[in-house]
């Protein structure tokens, strides 16, 4: 999915991460192409035995690069997956998870105007708008991060809400900061709606 007009992409995880770690089916793909092309060209030379081995260390290779990318979690992964969570929490005015989500010192920063300081003004706002619209079903999508340093991280993701009274999709591109607190926990910093549908952008 293309980010729309006016929306720079996030940079994204490096090319290790993101094929390794994030992604692996890319490179385990290609090393099964090159083991198996190994065999095969060895095979015609009469060597096939060397390429057995060359197809058991592809397969091998593959193998741990799926191991990796099952064990080790990247903060991107975190991060995408506390994004879903505080959507969720939104969505349903969870005020103890988005109490463990989001910063006391919150900034909500919407296109039509300055939006309240702190996460009382957030829960006020959901409180105010949320079961006014009856969102039947939710969805979050094109979720893209980036690591700005060892306790800064911005996540973007499209928002797409199903109203009960109109059952139409309606999106909002949101783009959120992120801080690491003292105790390691990825909490929120500011919420930024850079695109709403009908909404003019600033």
């Amino acid at each position: 999915m293309t980010d729309p007009a006016g929306i720079s992409r996030l940079p994204g995880p490096g090319t290790f991460e993101q094929y390794v770690l994030v992604s692996p089916w890319v490179a385990m793909g290609a090393l099964g192409v090159a083991g198996f092309a190994a065999f095969v060209i060895l095979n015609t030379r009469a060597r096939a035995g060397l390429g057995l081995v060359l197809l058991g260390v592809a397969a091998l290779l593959a193998a741990g690069v799926y191991l990796a990318s099952t064990l080790v979690e990247t903060t991107g992964e975190k991060l995408a997956a506390r994004t879903r969570d505080l959507v969720d929490a939104c969505v349903k005015v969870d005020e103890s998870a988005l109490r463990d989500l989001v910063s006391t010192d919150v900034v909500l920063d919407v296109p039509v105007s300055a939006g309240p300081q702190g996460l009382d003004g957030l829960l006020s706002v959901l409180r105010q708008y949320i079961p006014r619209y009856e969102i039947r079903e939710h969805s979050v999508g094109a979720l893209a991060w980036s690591i700005d340093g060892d306790n800064a991280a911005r996540t973007r993701a499209r928002v797409t809400a199903e109203p009960e009274a109109t059952r139409l999709p309606h999106s909002t591109w949101l783009l959120i900061s992120w801080r690491k607190t003292a105790d390691g926990q990825w909490k929120v910093r500011t919420i930024t709606a850079e695109q709403i549908d009908g909404v003019p952008s600033r």
